[in-house]
Order: C-alpha cells, then structure tokens, then sequence
C-alpha cells in the first residue's frame, strides 16, 4: 500500500515538474537571438549592447506574485523603458520546473502558511529582447 502511494506521488510530482506554461508575444518578424541562451534572472544589469537589424539580445528576469497569484509584486514590463531607442521584439512569459520549485521554497520556509494551503510567493520568468526601430 505505501510503495504504491509513493509511486504515486513520485508520478505526480515528476509529472507537475515537467510542465511549464509560456505565453510568447511577437511585435512583427522575430529576430533571432545571437547567443542561444542566457539566463540572468534581472539579478545582474543586462546592457543593451549595439544593434542591428539582424540580431536581438534576449534579456531575462523574474517577474513575482503572492498569495494564489493574486497579487502583483513585481512592476509590469515597460517596454519603452527596457527598450529606449529601440522596439520591443518578443516578449515571452513563462513558468519553468525551476521557477515552480523555487515557488515551493515559501511552503518549506513557512511551514505555518503552507500548512493551512496558503501560497505565499510564486515567481515567472519574463524573457524580452529589442531589436531596431524600422
């Protein structure tokens, strides 16, 4: 009974880890990325190194929510700030394996909150590149 149970939950915690939701936004023909990928989180300030038509550089930070994701903690993206002088490219929102376990992280700390089924914290990860104007 117990090995199936935790078969069972073995299952379901492998299958809730693996998905990911992404919503990709596209402001005309897409540029692509020059390098394949970078990963940075908002944690160190991205520079916007010189363009041109041909390449975008893909920028990425967490964007966070508390309490069932009801309420916004992180301020929207502008893009006329992130981008000055240039248009927006594609902006893509997401939650990855690595951004809904380190949702967990606020359950495993306040063990209080999560026990009473609060969910305090949950990040996404925000992907935006620029590209020249046209």
């Amino acid at each position: 009974m117990i090995k199936s149970l935790i078969k069972t939950l073995a299952l379901i915690s492998t299958l809730a880890l693996s998905s990911c939701a992404a919503i990709h936004f596209e402001n005309g023909e897409v540029v692509p990325d020059p390098e394949p990928f970078s990963f940075s989180f908002g944690m160190f300030d991205d520079e916007l190194s010189s363009y041109d038509a041909s390449i975008s550089v893909r920028h990425r930070k967490w964007y966070h929510h508390a309490v069932y994701q009801t309420a916004e903690l992180s301020n929207p993206l502008e893009t006329s700030q992130v981008c000055v002088g240039l248009d927006w490219n594609q902006i893509t929102t997401e939650v990855t394996p690595f951004d809904a376990v380190m949702g967990l992280l606020d359950n495993a700390i306040f063990f209080n909150a999560a026990s009473v089924g609060l969910d305090l914290w949950s990040p996404w990860s925000i992907e935006y590149s620029c590209k020249e104007q046209h």
